[in-house]
């Protein structure tokens, strides 16, 4: 019975440590605000502009959010790539902020 308990957690495991979560999203959309330039954040602050008091958490969740609703818009919220594919994309973007 041991045995099948920990297979079934392992097998587990796969999902429960790629599954951020919102506490997991709206964790990092803060940590990153702190290392906002100045330009990056008037941008951030300009995009985000609302009157209902939203800040960069809900921001951080939204394609989550939207996901049940809307399908179509699920690959919009990962991107499968290796640690240097992204690093090459992030250049190849030419992103200045």
């Amino acid at each position: 019975m041991r045995s099948i308990i920990k297979w079934g957690l392992l097998a587990a495991a796969p999902a429960l440590v790629t599954a951020w979560g919102d506490v997991g999203h709206r964790t990092v959309g803060y940590l990153a605000e702190k290392y906002f330039t100045p330009k990056a954040a008037a941008i951030y602050t300009e995009l985000l502009a609302n009157d209902q008091g939203y800040d960069i958490s809900d921001a951080a969740t939204w394609a989550d959010t939207i996901k049940p609703k809307m399908p179509w818009t699920k690959p919009w919220h990962y991107s499968s790539m290796s640690f240097w594919e992204i690093h090459i994309h992030f250049w190849r973007s030419r992103l200045q902020i």
